[in-house]
């Protein structure tokens, strides 16, 4: 349940912010009166850039605090990343180090990994 959370809170902004960038100026034409588009779109904007900001903030968490090995020389630099790139980084960290990790360990959607066959 955690890791669905932990990504509609990493994909949801990057989508949100894609979609008003894209259908922004149809919102106009709905027949609603534009202080009420803007009031929305604008909400929606805030909403997305804190939850982009918190989620840097636990995946900076997560990296310092991290024994994993593929992270062990690069600490540093996944931090830069997540705080210079962090519309398009934060999804990119998500899908690295928790859906990639989930299925090389075989807790994955896709189950374990079985012997082929010969394998001992």
């Amino acid at each position: 349940m955690s890791k669905v959370i932990l990504a509609i809170a990493s994909l949801g902004p990057t989508c949100t912010l894609t979609a008003l960038f894209i259908l922004g100026p149809y919102l106009y034409g709905l027949g609603l009166e534009r202080q009420v588009v803007a009031d929305f779109v604008g909400l929606a904007r805030l909403i997305s850039v804190t939850l982009i900001f918190v989620m840097m903030i636990y995946f900076s968490r997560y990296v310092r605090r991290s024994t994993d090995l593929a992270l062990s020389g690069k600490k540093s630099l996944w931090i830069a990343i997540l705080w210079l790139g962090n519309v398009f980084a934060v999804p990119a960290f998500w899908y690295f180090f928790f859906v990639r990790q989930s299925n090389a360990l075989g807790t994955g959607r896709r189950g374990p990994r079985l012997r082929q066959r010969g394998q001992i």
